[in-house]
């Protein structure tokens, strides 16, 4: 099992044992202006009416996203598509597209870890 086989949240509960918790984490951060590389990204990306891939759209979309995040605060560092087996018995395997790993100097995988899922 790979982690796109959880296909529900209900799935993930019963399988892991965990529960889900909706936070409003991102409240009381205040409004910044975006840099004229991230604005420049999403301009190249709005070239593209149409997406080849799920990649393609990643790197275009949501990689300038989390660049952007990272140049603000500089307190995380994005991996992506990286393999990341946690536990195969469980079904934890596969290539993750982004990971976020709280050390913002770190050039592996080190806990904590963030996940993404769309």
């Amino acid at each position: 099992m790979v982690y796109s086989d959880f296909r529900t949240l209900r799935q993930l509960e019963e399988r892991l044992s965990v529960r889900h918790r909706f936070d409003t984490f991102l409240t009381a951060i205040d409004p910044v202006q975006p840099t004229i590389f991230f604005q420049n990204d999403l301009r190249e990306a709005l070239l593209y009416p149409t997406y080849p891939s799920e990649k393609a759209k990643s790197e275009l979309l949501i990689m300038p996203i989390l660049t952007e995040v990272r140049r603000h605060s500089n307190t995380f560092q994005v991996f992506s598509g990286f393999m990341f087996d946690v536990d195969s018995s469980r079904g934890l395997t596969g290539f993750c597209d982004y990971l976020l790993s709280r050390n913002p100097e770190s050039v592996e995988i080190a806990d904590p870890v963030f996940c993404i899922v769309e």
